[in-house]
C-alpha cells in the first residue's frame, strides 16, 4: 500500500514542481522581450510583462513594483512621474 502511495505522490509532486517553474520561466523571458528598459514607462512595461504582484510607495515618491513567481522575482523603481529608473531585485 505504501508503494501504491508513493507511485502516486512523487509524479504529483514532479508535476507541481515544474509547473511552478514554468510561470517563472515565462515571466522572465517576458523582461527579456523587453530588452533594455531605460528609457520606459512603467504602463510600457506593465503591458509587456502583465501587472506587479505589489506596489510600494517609498518616502521620496520611488515606486517599487515587484512581480513574484517561484522561481523568479524582480522588483523595479520608478520615479513619481513613472519613468523607469532602476532594477533593485533580480532572482
Amino acid at each position: 500500500m505504501t508503494i501504491t502511495i508513493l507511485s502516486y505522490l512523487i509524479p504529483s509532486a514532479v508535476f507541481l514542481f515544474y509547473v511552478s517553474r514554468y510561470e517563472g520561466r515565462k515571466l522572465k523571458n517576458k523582461f527579456k522581450k523587453l530588452g533594455d528598459l531605460h528609457g520606459m514607462q512603467r504602463q510600457q512595461i506593465i503591458i509587456g510583462v502583465g501587472n506587479p504582484d505589489s506596489v510600494s510607495v517609498l518616502s521620496n515618491g520611488i515606486q517599487l513594483l515587484r512581480w513574484d513567481k517561484f522561481s523568479y522575482h524582480i522588483a523595479l523603481q520608478f520615479d513619481n512621474e513613472g519613468n523607469y529608473k532602476d532594477i533593485t531585485c533580480e532572482s
